[in-house]
């Protein structure tokens, strides 16, 4: 369903201290990811900071959580194309790990037709809420806001037995 966002939205990223400040996509194109290919950049957030602590503990696991993580907010702005891909629209096994062909096709077909900046995907981990890819290529993308990176203090309790 293609569209626009409505008001201005904000998002969130949660990455290591040293890559937080990408906003190339570089980690996306380097490894991929359920939603792109390999070699495909694409910068991948959440639509809330405890989404994207979950996105982090699935994807790294509870050791790396004594690591160093920063905390980024993005803001979407009002008038951004958005393209929203619905739970309703995929096939059963969508969510399955490894990530399904279906969800890179999607993915990798929104970043060819290079007609929206923002993917709005649904959450694997919480498939109620959803997480926005940003296509760094996209003209729009210059309009995204990033914020400052801020210290992400994860609960001890996530990952200490």
């Amino acid at each position: 369903m293609a569209s626009t966002v409505e008001t201005e939205l904000t998002v969130y990223r949660i990455g290591a201290a040293r890559y937080i400040t990408d906003t190339r996509g570089t980690g996306a194109k380097l490894t991929g990811g359920r939603w792109n290919d390999k070699g495909r950049a694409v910068v991948y957030t959440s639509q809330s900071i405890a989404l994207a602590c979950l996105e982090v503990l699935v994807h790294y696991g509870q050791r790396a959580l004594s690591t160093k993580f920063r905390k980024l907010s993005v803001t979407l702005p009002q008038g951004t194309s958005l393209k929203e891909v619905r739970t309703a629209s995929l096939s059963k096994g969508w969510s399955a790990f490894p990530e399904s062909r279906e969800c890179r096709e999607i993915g990798n077909a929104w970043l060819d037709q290079g007609r929206y900046c923002i993917l709005k995907v649904p959450s694997v981990v919480v498939p109620e809420e959803h997480n926005f890819l940003l296509n760094p290529q996209h003209p729009e993308f210059k309009r995204v806001r990033f914020g400052k990176p801020q210290k992400m203090n994860f609960d001890p309790r996530l990952y200490q037995k």
